[in-house]
């Protein structure tokens, strides 16, 4: 509701069913809805097309790309595997044989010292309901999953 009165009170169209697209995008973060939203504010003339939603979202994860090829930098190539293997399959079970092996982790010591690290730099973290791993930040999730391919 919020993003479509915004757009409405500068005079542009969003439809309802956009604004939950953007929402679900981003799983409701604020930061990135916002920023989104911004860029797509910018590129709109009159109304919001689906085009430009996906270009907009093409531009956010082009825009994040620096800040996450410095995150790695900081990491080992053994903290970069765990963090992709979580961005592409979020888990209950990261110590499961059938896991280590589709993500190619080695060890079960590599992988807990790994996830007290990436959980302490707030790069992952464990739901405390469901027990998932998941990674953080859904751009960075989103871009983690775009580069291993």
């Amino acid at each position: 509701d919020f993003i479509i009165s915004r757009f409405k009170d500068a005079g542009k169209l969003i439809s309802a069913d956009s604004a939950a697209v953007i929402c679900d995008l981003f799983n409701r973060h604020p930061y990135y809805v916002q920023k989104f939203c911004y860029f797509l504010f910018t590129r709109t003339q009159k109304k919001v097309t689906e085009d430009d939603i996906t270009k907009t979202h093409r531009l956010i994860l082009d825009i994040e790309k620096p800040l996450f090829e410095s995150i790695l930098r900081g990491l080992s190539a053994k903290q970069i595997a765990i963090l992709t293997a979580i961005a592409k399959e979020p888990t209950k079970k990261i110590f499961a044989a059938q896991y280590m092996a589709r993500h190619h982790l080695k060890s079960t010591g590599g992988i807990q010292h790994g996830l007290n690290i990436l959980t302490v730099e707030d790069l992952v973290e464990q739901n405390p309901q469901e027990g998932t791993w998941a990674v953080v930040d859904p751009v960075l999730r989103e871009w983690l999953v775009e580069r291993a391919l």
